[in-house]
């Protein structure tokens, strides 16, 4: 067959096949001399992964950790369109970002905060007000 096979130890572990793809057969380690603690780990001064669309020109999900932060870039050449990121689970969108509206159990946000369901909070505090002062 045409493929590329690595062992050590007699164990296989990692293969090339024909059509070039990678199968680490354990953990895959990349960015540096280090012990892979997950199947795949990323490491490096600056780590950044990234997600990039191939049907958009410029299209692409940054995961950005630096220092103490975690943080997502979403970018998108075309400015027209709408920028849309949201968290799923089962099948279910739990928290939806639009543009500036971020939706909570709800994909359509129409406000800052758009929440389907209730909230519970300790207090609430009006623009300029304090906790002492509701809402009606």
């Amino acid at each position: 067959t045409n493929e590329m096979k690595l062992r050590t130890n007699g164990g296989e572990r990692v293969t090339i096949d024909s059509n070039g793809y990678i199968t680490a057969h354990e953990r895959l380690g990349v960015g540096g001399d280090f012990t892979p603690q997950k199947a795949l780990h990323l490491k490096n001064a600056a780590p950044v992964f990234r997600f990039e669309d191939s049907d958009i020109t410029g299209g692409y999900l940054d995961m950005i950790k630096s220092s103490r932060n975690m943080r997502f870039d979403l970018e998108q050449d075309d400015a027209t369109a709408a920028t849309n990121f949201n968290f799923r689970i089962g099948g279910t969108t739990h928290l939806y970002m639009k543009n500036n509206f971020v939706g909570i159990m709800n994909d359509a946000p129409s406000e800052a905060l758009d929440v389907t369901g209730n909230v519970q909070a300790t207090s609430f505090i009006k623009s300029g007000g304090t906790a002492a002062q509701f809402f009606n």
